[in-house]
């Protein structure tokens, strides 16, 4: 998990220079901001995997796409209301500074996410095995 809060970090200030950068150098910027922002798919779809029952594969994949795509899909509804935010600044500067929220935040926003996991797992792992240690002196006495 902290290998993807860091791409998630690297991955921010490339979608930024994306939104910033004229033409040729902003299409440039797009190949780390994806290649290293997107590593998060194949892990999450790896836990997913491996926390339900074997029989349950195949629809839980199914699920978890429908809530990606879902949640992926409808966020650009956010950018109407984002931009009229920033209405005051200008039509173009409102929505470059709707799309930096969007695009570059939610990276950030998803390495705060991450962290939030490690800590909350952290503290799962621990009660796990302090309840494994309390049922086997139970069990040995």
């Amino acid at each position: 998990m902290a290998v993807l809060m860091v791409s998630q970090i690297c991955a921010a200030p490339f979608a930024l220079m994306a939104l910033l950068l004229p033409a040729p150098a902003c299409y440039i910027m797009l190949l780390p901001s994806n290649i290293i922002g997107e590593m998060w798919i194949g892990v999450c779809l790896t836990c997913v995997l491996e926390l339900v029952p074997e029989k349950l594969r195949g629809a839980s994949v199914g699920y978890y796409l429908f809530i990606i795509t879902n949640i992926g899909g409808n966020i650009p509804l956010l950018l109407p209301p984002l931009k009229t935010l920033f209405a005051h600044v200008g039509a173009d500067v409102a929505l470059r500074n709707a799309l930096i929220i969007l695009f570059p935040g939610m990276y950030l926003a998803s390495s705060v996410l991450f962290l939030l996991t490690i800590f909350i797992y952290k503290v799962w792992n621990k009660r796990q095995s302090r309840l494994r240690s309390n049922t086997s002196t139970d069990t040995d006495a």
